[in-house]
């Protein structure tokens, strides 16, 4: 009698399991039956005057099993980004780091592919220093912004 009262205990129980999974099966069918959207965006940006770029993927799997996929991309013009004089990249530079009254900027150097800019602090001058607070290098082709040490 034990054996069989183990047996009817068991086999109850692997039913209530057989029904459990049967209706979580029913869930995730009807789940996947619905519509399901995933996005991903990617934004990056060089400097203030730099290329910016994002990038949108959407992808929807709908009823009838058809997928769409939509991706757009915006890029800003090259040419707004060109750096062609001084002026222009001592102001990428200004509108890059945080505002210093003591602080002004003139052209080092010159190259064919970035301008290096000084700065130099107006106190330390007024000490007897060369006042020389730092070099950064303005990339001509896209306003890119580099430290350096000259």
């Amino acid at each position: 009698m034990k054996k069989n009262s183990t047996l009817m205990l068991l086999l109850g129980l692997a039913f209530v399991l057989t029904a459990c999974t049967q209706a979580d099966d029913g869930k995730d069918t009807q789940y996947s039956s619905q519509s399901d959207m995933v996005t991903s965006t990617t934004t990056e940006i060089k400097s203030n005057n730099a290329e910016k770029t994002s990038d949108s993927v959407n992808y929807s799997d709908n009823t009838d099993n058809s997928s769409s996929v939509k991706k757009t991309t915006e890029t800003s013009s090259a040419e707004n980004n060109l750096i062609k004089s001084e002026e222009q990249a001592i102001n990428t530079l200004t509108a890059f780091l945080e505002e210093d009254d003591d602080i002004y900027y003139m052209l080092w150097r010159e190259t064919d592919d970035f301008y290096v800019i000084k700065l130099v602090s107006k106190s330390a001058q007024e000490k007897g220093g060369s006042g020389t607070a730092g070099f950064y290098e303005v990339f001509k082709k896209d306003g890119n912004i580099k430290e350096k040490d000259y």
